[in-house]
């Protein structure tokens, strides 16, 4: 028969590794640090369900803290943030990080390539992951990994005082990052980098006269108050945001498991952020334009041609560009993607714009082709 004290240090062994297991289970809380406005669609229509998969899913135990609104990062130290593990996950723009990431630039500044949003998108987001990479290690050298990238939508002309002619431009400061600016200039603008969580602010000091960027900004950011004057001539749209960018650290002290289960999740993530999140809230704004108080021009036939101008130099200009960042294969790594061109013109035939189709195209094609043990482990 046990004793009572033999009892009780069972029961007080049992109780210590009861604690032991709990602690050893208990989930882990990683920061997403991001400096974009809390009422931006990536957040409801690409962020949320995401995370809400990966709660569904059980090689996943960890949770996420959010924190929008440049609280915890701004826009231009996102990366640096998340490289020191300020923050364990975010988002990027690439554009302000033009020295840490060159090679992504390169895709990130071809604005003008890809007609077609779906096709556009797929072929960079292939040639950027399986076809670059430089892509990849401008992230994992700044102790990052770039487990999603995506579009954004389409971008668009949108000012404080109507604007219907190029000549009403001329003069006018256009928020114009990266190749937006050649652009800015080629419509008679005078460019103004700056991140577009300012741009409001900029307008009302009279700092700034207009923006070039998607829709979903309006209503986002409050520039639907100070720059109601749409131009509906589409700008082409920016490829290699970083939906998903995550401490290098922190990704490579999951299991493979968890890795592999992360990138199970990233195609949806990318098709998500570029459809829901941007292309879908864009069109449905210029549809509701009379019912927020939108002005929507047309234009006189002048936007187009000098768009169309733009795009004939571009691809010259951004491997310039990038060669002249130190990207010694900058050439062939564009070329990959305009080649990929065809190939994701026959998927979005297919595809068109639903997002869980697309989705499945990214993660067939794209994500599902990355290896959780060798993809961001050097």
């Amino acid at each position: 028969m046990k004793t009572k004290l033999e009892t009780q240090a069972k029961a007080g062994l049992i109780a210590i590794g009861l604690a032991a297991a709990a602690t050893a289970t208990a989930a882990e809380t990683l920061t997403f640090g991001s400096y974009m406005a809390p009422k931006l669609p990536y957040y409801s229509q690409a962020l949320e369900p995401l995370l809400e998969d990966f709660k569904a899913d059980e090689n996943i135990n960890f949770k996420v803290r959010v924190i929008p609104g440049g609280q915890l990062l701004g826009a231009r130290d996102s990366l640096e943030g998340t490289k020191n593990g300020l923050a364990d996950m975010t988002f990027i723009v690439p554009v302000f990080n033009r020295t840490e990431l060159p090679a992504i630039n390169l895709f990130f500044q071809s604005i003008a390539f890809g007609e077609n949003f779906v096709a556009g998108t797929g072929a960079a987001l292939e040639a950027m992951y399986l076809h670059c990479p430089d892509c990849i290690s401008n992230y994992t050298d700044n102790n990052t990994v770039p487990l999603a990238m995506a579009s954004g939508g389409q971008y668009f002309l949108y000012c404080k005082e109507p604007v219907n002619t190029l000549a009403d431009l001329e003069g006018r400061k256009i928020r114009a990052v990266g190749a937006l600016a050649r652009l800015a200039k080629g419509l008679g603008g005078v460019p103004i980098n700056m991140p577009s969580n300012e741009g409001v602010t900029a307008i009302q000091r009279g700092t700034l006269d207009c923006m070039l960027g998607p829709l979903a900004w309006m209503t986002a950011y409050g520039y639907i108050d100070v720059a109601p004057n749409i131009v509906n001539v589409p700008m082409g749209y920016v490829k290699g945001l970083g939906a998903v960018v995550m401490n290098k650290d922190k990704w490579q002290g999951q299991s493979s498991e968890t890795r592999a289960a992360m990138l199970s999740h990233m195609g949806e993530i990318a098709a998500r952020t570029s459809i829901d999140a941007y292309l879908n809230v864009d069109n449905a704004l210029l549809a509701r334009a009379d019912e927020l108080g939108l002005t929507v021009a047309e234009g006189d036939g002048t936007f187009a041609p000098v768009f169309q101008a733009f795009s004939d130099a571009e691809s010259a200009a951004v491997r310039a560009a990038a060669e002249k960042a130190g990207i010694e294969n900058a050439a062939a790594f564009h070329q990959a993607m305009l080649d990929l061109y065809p190939k994701w013109l026959a998927i979005a035939e297919e595809t068109g714009t639903d997002v869980e189709k697309v989705g499945e195209a990214f993660t067939r094609e794209i994500f599902g082709k990355l290896d959780p043990d060798a993809f961001g482990m050097n």
